[in-house]
């Protein structure tokens, strides 16, 4: 009779875990043989060679042998130790015919002597010889076996072995290729590789496709979980990419790139790491698939903070000196990209710069406040950025407190360019805020230092002159103040002090003409200026005694700016008695006789 029984192909590597044993239920029978004797000699199994489509990978198998009988060769195999019945078997293969019209017999023989086994030894053997094939693509369908025993000179009769072989899907593989990539921010933004796969049914064409597996994100210290934005996950996952090679078959490879902007990357500071794993599947389309992770690992660099100017932000103020403590104020606007970074501003220098009127270079001078004083009159603040936003203002104000920039002059300029830093600890951006301060003219200040004089007093008949002295200063360092005098008033009383005296042109004009003033060589913003009296006495003669005549000169300091100080000089003229003095001859005439005679006295 028949005996069928099916062969099923094993997705992966074949381990014959499948092969089908010619047995029928695992114990064959060899009964009612028509032979000599009890005593086989040798155990026949013949197929048509037409029936062996897969060719060397459809084989027989026998039990406790590492060997295997390729069923599409002649080449004999020989000694196949069994542990059955401690029977020696050899194997001899005959090829009859081609391999579409001929047939192929498979013959065992025990090679020990006596040469002939009992039944029960042959139906060993047949229990442990097995059909397997180790094609991962078997051609489906029947393969038919004749069994057949002889005592040397007559045959059974044949017992048919129909075994029918069933192709499964086979699941694409995947071989890794390049499966990493490593980006760091400020770098190449862009990574790629690749992976292969082989699918071992021929007329398969696997289909790669791609999703994020997971995305996860870590501070500096390596433990801190850094929570991102859903924002920036869909830029991390957007930036993988697959695609299937043109010209894949059953084989092929899928090609994987990552490419992220720069800007989807500025949320990360300096080495923190986002570890992004996608997942490529191959499918063949028959329930067959592989998968293979490409792990994505994205560090972050440091961002310096930027200071921008936004709207209503200022970088300059312009102030006039006012004599006062001199104020002025502005904003800014400062960004970290880095999340987590913290942002301080400070005011770190300042540069000084002194203009004319024209707004050429001048000369600092010695009275401008030093760089540490000019310093400390500019003082920012700035809005928390600590981790939690990225972007704040910077507040900025300028005081000059008890310095009130007077020896600017007018139309004279100090322009103070500060610059503001702002840092997150290891990277910056500088600011400059420029204050102009304009001069304006400050009027030079008549004082009466020690020495000083505004008075005089001289009497008649005594020393006729005298002398003194002002002092001046003037805040504005380039002015050079110039004195000038004039007559402010002449007055004269009579002895008693009630009854005015009335002078004529000319004494009034003997008595003006007797004050003058010297500017001083050396003078400079600051200066002196002094004043004489010199009178002839001729010119006081006219005064009785202490009669009084009081003369104010008023001296005038001008810079020349419109900026002006005076003070008065008074000079006090006091009369002394001048005894008569007869200036005509007396003449006294007596005749006597012929003669005259004059006296004169």
């Amino acid at each position: 009779g028949t005996v069928s029984s099916g062969f099923t192909e094993i997705d992966g590597v074949d381990t014959a875990t499948n092969a089908v044993a010619f047995g029928t239920t695992g114990t064959a029978e060899i009964a009612d043989l028509d032979l000599a004797s009890d005593g086989i000699a040798n155990l026949t199994i013949t197929f048509a060679n037409s029936t062996i489509k897969d060719g060397a990978a459809e084989q027989l198998l026998v039990e406790g042998t590492t060997s295997s009988i390729a069923l599409n060769t002649t080449a004999s195999a020989s000694n196949l130790t069994t542990a059955i019945s401690s029977i020696t078997w050899s194997v001899a293969v005959t090829r009859t015919g081609d391999a579409s019209t001929g047939t192929t017999s498979v013959v065992f023989t025990n090679s020990s002597s006596p040469t002939e086994v009992t039944t029960a030894q042959a139906e060993a053997l047949l229990d442990a010889i097995k059909y397997n094939n180790t094609s991962d693509t078997p051609t489906a369908g029947a393969r038919t076996f004749q069994v057949t025993v002889s005592d040397g000179t007559a045959i059974s009769s044949a017992a048919t072995k129909s075994i029918t072989v069933t192709a499964e899907n086979d699941t694409p593989v995947i071989s890794v290729v390049n499966v990493a990539g490593a980006i760091t921010e400020g770098t190449t933004l862009s990574d790629s590789g690749s992976i292969t796969f082989a699918d071992l049914d021929l007329t398969d064409l696997p289909v790669a496709s791609e999703a994020t597996l997971s995305v996860s994100a870590l501070k500096a210290d390596e433990t801190t979980v850094l929570t991102l934005t859903a924002a920036q996950l869909t830029d991390i996952e957007d930036a993988f990419s697959i695609s299937n090679v043109d010209g894949n078959d059953n084989d092929g490879t899928v090609t994987w790139s990552y490419n992220i902007a720069e800007t989807a990357l500025d949320f990360l500071a300096k080495d923190e790491v986002v570890t992004a794993v996608f997942t490529i599947t191959v499918d063949d389309g028959n329930g067959g698939t592989d998968t293979e992770d490409v792990t994505i690992t994205l560090t972050g660099s440091n961002d310096a903070p930027v200071i921008t100017q936004d709207t209503g932000d200022s970088i300059a103020a312009a102030i006039t000196e006012a004599d006062i403590a001199l104020e002025a104020d502005g904003t800014l606007s400062v960004e970290d990209l880095d999340t987590t970074n913290s942002v301080a501003v400070s005011v770190v220098s300042v540069a000084a710069s002194q203009l004319d009127g024209s707004d050429d270079a001048m000369t600092s001078d010695s009275s401008q406040p030093d760089n540490e004083a000019l310093l400390a009159m500019l003082t920012a603040t700035t809005d928390p950025i600590d981790g939690t936003v990225t972007t704040g203002d910077i507040a900025w104000a300028f005081n000059s407190g008890s310095e009130a920039f007077n020896y600017l002059a007018a139309g004279e300029k100090l322009v103070l360019t500060y610059t503001l830093t702002a840092s997150d600890g290891t990277a910056s951006d500088d600011q400059t805020v420029t204050i102009t301060i304009t001069g304006t003219n400050d009027a030079p200040v008549i004082t009466q230092e020690n020495g000083d004089s505004i008075a005089a007093a001289i009497t008649e008949g005594t020393t006729l002159s005298d002398s003194g002295s002002i002092t001046f200063a003037d805040l504005d360092l380039t002015d050079s103040p110039v004195a000038s005098e004039a007559t402010l008033s002449v007055s004269a009383l009579k002895a008693g002090g009630t009854t005015d005296l009335t002078l004529t042109a000319a004494q009034q004009a003997d008595i003006e003409a007797a004050f003058s003033i010297t500017n001083v060589a050396t003078n400079t913003n600051n200066g002196e200026v002094t004043w004489s009296y010199s009178i002839a006495e001729a010119a006081l003669d006219f005064l009785a005694k202490d009669e009084v005549v009081t003369a104010v000169f008023t001296i005038t300091v001008n810079d020349a700016k419109g900026g002006t100080d005076t003070e008065d000089v008074t000079i006090t003229l006091t009369g002394t008695n001048d005894a008569p003095t007869v200036s005509s001859a007396i003449t006294s005439a007596k005749a006597e006789g012929d003669a005259s005679y004059q006296i004169d006295l």
